[in-house]
Order: structure tokens, then C-alpha cells, then sequence
């Protein structure tokens, strides 16, 4: 099984997203959004690493490609996990990894990848949601 992997985050937004495609299995990548204020990139990746782990056989014929070269060595052990907040996921990954192969590929081959603005809303909504979120948060939009 091969499978593709990817994580977004929009600091502007604080939204993200989790992506997951099984070549020969999805249509397109199975997205995962994430609303978490705290949230970043890596987690994000971490994110999209957790879901493919719970959505694929522990078998050596799995193959789970990502383009988050940081979090792919975290978990395969070549680099320690340096931020607190990602030490969770990095734990819990090695765990779970298995007979997996994890593997970084460049960006441009990833086909979980998708754009992070198509994902929530179409382009016309964008500017009410950030209105209403700066409503919550009790900021004023910039002019």
C-alpha cells in the first residue's frame, strides 16, 4: 500500500488541515481540517502522519510518503524532537510506525498536498469567515 501524507497550517487563519491519500483506495486526499489556535505546521504534519497510521495495515508493503523532512526524521529516529509540543506525536509515531517504511519525498511529488484556502470555504466566503473569527478573538481588521 502506498499512501501520501500532508500537513498545512495558515498562521493568518489559525487553520489547518491534515491530508491522507491511498493510491488505488481515494479518489482525492481525505482532508482533515484543524481549528486548534496553538497549532503549527509540524503539528499538522504530525497530524496527517496519525491519521495515516490508524487508516493502514502495520506491514512492511506500507509505504507512507510526507515532504516534512523534520517530522519524517523525528519519528525514524535521525534527528531528536526538539519542541516540547511535538514530543507527544514523535512518541507516539514511533510506536505505532511498525513495520511501515516512512519516507520524505519533495513537495512537488506529494499527492496528498491541496491548496489550504480550497479546503474550508470558496474564495467569495473567505473574507466573512476572517471577519467573524476576528470578532471572536476581539481583534479589529487592518485597513
Amino acid at each position: 500500500m502506498i499512501v501520501y501524507i500532508d500537513g498545512g497550517w495558515d498562521f493568518s487563519r489559525s487553520l489547518g488541515y491534515a491530508s491522507v491519500y491511498r493510491e488505488g483506495i481515494d479518489d482525492e486526499p481525505l482532508v482533515f481540517p484543524i481549528f486548534n489556535p496553538q497549532s503549527s505546521s509540524c503539528i499538522c504534519e504530525f497530524e496527517a502522519l496519525v491519521y495515516a497510521l490508524t487508516m493502514t495495515p502495520d506491514s512492511e508493503k506500507t509505504h507512507i510518503y510526507g515532504d516534512a523532512q523534520t517530522v519524517i526524521n523525528q519519528v525514524i529516529g535521525n534527528i531528536e524532537c526538539g519542541r516540547v509540543e511535538l514530543f507527544p506525536y514523535a512518541k507516539w509515531a514511533k510506536r505505532k510506525l511498525g513495520n511501515r517504511k516512512l519516507i520524505w519525498i519533495p513537495r512537488a511529488q506529494n499527492k496528498a498536498h491541496v491548496n489550504l484556502k480550497s479546503i474550508f470555504l470558496p474564495d467569495d466566503l473567505w473574507e466573512e469567515f476572517e471577519l467573524r473569527v476576528l470578532r471572536v478573538r476581539g481583534r479589529k481588521r487592518k485597513a
